[in-house]
């Protein structure tokens, strides 16, 4: 069971599925670790990294554990400033796509006031450093899904409609000495298997040298718009 003094200096927040991560444990010929908070009687919340180790008799089953408690408070400080950090750059990424969209007429007026997505790819690391929950659902997922699964622009590739991949491709290769690029309209398949089109427009932010440092792309979906094309035609 577990020890009463022990069980007492657990956060109260913690103390409950620390327990029963332990109870499920007690008995199982594996080490167990966990993280959690002790409080003491001033108040003072200190950050502990537990860790225990089964003790096994002739018979192979477990009589006892051996375990040790390390102070992980200043690691544990050190993450959520670096969280912290990492919200504030969000932030700052988000509000200066917006200025960038609005003050560089990426797209007409209608586009900025509809539903419309944004992404920043990083180009130093390769790799998507904000996405907007609008950009990843037009794709079907959820931001930190779509972060998770499209990480690198070879699998973002595969989020298009086979039958403009090469003409996307070309939108990207070709020579932007203004570091803008035209807009784009091209078809994507979601999540679901649902065949949209997509406009794109993309902002390039590069170095005093000249390299592109950051990619700031914009997405709208006008299915609806070219499906009220299609049927004007017919």
């Amino acid at each position: 069971m577990v020890g009463k003094l022990w069980h007492e200096k657990i956060h109260p927040e913690d103390r409950d599925t620390v327990t029963e991560q332990w109870l499920a444990n007690v008995d199982k010929i594996e080490p167990w670790t966990a993280e959690y908070r002790f409080l003491s009687p001033d108040g003072t919340v200190t950050w502990v990294m537990g860790h225990t180790n089964p003790q096994l008799d002739a018979n192979g089953q477990v009589i006892s554990h051996v375990g040790t408690i390390t102070d992980i408070t200043d690691r544990k400080r050190m993450e959520e400033q670096l969280r912290e950090s990492h919200r504030e750059l969000e932030i700052q990424v988000k509000e200066r796509t917006r200025e960038l969209l609005e003050s560089e007429s990426l797209l007409t007026q209608s586009a900025v006031m509809a539903n419309l997505g944004y992404a920043v790819w990083d180009y130093s690391d390769e790799k998507y450093l904000s996405v907007s929950d609008e950009y990843a659902g037009i794709f079907g997922y959820t931001s930190e899904e779509f972060l998770a699964t499209f990480s690198t622009a070879d699998k973002n590739h595969d989020l298009i409609y086979s039958a403009d991949r090469e003409r996307h491709q070309v939108y990207y290769d070709r020579d932007r000495s203004d570091n803008q690029s035209p807009d784009i309209e091209y078809r994507i398949v979601r999540r679901d298997g649902d065949i949209r089109h997509i406009l794109q427009a993309t902002k390039y932010v590069a170095d005093r040298s000249g390299e592109r440092t950051l990619m700031f792309i914009s997405l709208q979906d006008i299915t609806d718009r070219k499906q009220a094309e299609q049927e004007l035609q017919n």
